[in-house]
């Protein structure tokens, strides 16, 4: 059954609780608490495992072959934006996840750090539209 809650640390609260018996939530929303053992991970929905609970098994692993989900980020401008514009933007983006300091940061907070270029994060967002469209259209989606 489909609980919904406002955010992640609701829900965490709702499974400690004992409100829900489980959540699908991000690794850095649990991970204090699975540090402090107070959860189990039962599995992550990434393509890999999630270096920060290598032990944790893809959900694809897990019997479910082909289910990923997992939330991105990206900067995104105006479509007029010029080229040289969009570049300088993301080699300065690159420059920063490549410190050695903010990628472990990052990485130790449960993200994976993937840099793409501009063409490969417009293939992202063209690629999860795609797939997320069919789901909306699948099981009726509605906005309230």
């Amino acid at each position: 059954m489909h609980v919904p809650y406002k955010g992640g640390p609701e829900a965490m609260t709702a499974v400690l609780s004992g409100q829900v018996c489980c959540i699908m939530n991000q690794v850095q929303t649990v991970l204090p608490q699975w540090k402090a053992g107070k959860v189990r991970l039962l599995g992550v929905t990434t393509p890999r495992r999630v270096a920060v609970v290598p032990e944790v098994p893809t959900i694809a692993e897990s019997g479910y072959p082909g289910f990923t989900s997992y939330i991105w980020f990206g900067l995104l401008g105006p479509k007029a934006m010029d080229a040289q514009t969009v570049e300088r933007l993301n080699a300065a983006v690159r420059q920063v996840l490549e410190m050695p300091e903010i990628a472990g940061r990052l990485t130790a907070s449960g993200n994976t750090v993937r840099i793409e270029s501009p063409q490969q994060f417009r293939e992202t967002v063209k690629a999860d539209r795609a797939r997320w469209a069919g789901v909306v259209r699948q099981v009726g989606v509605t906005v309230d």
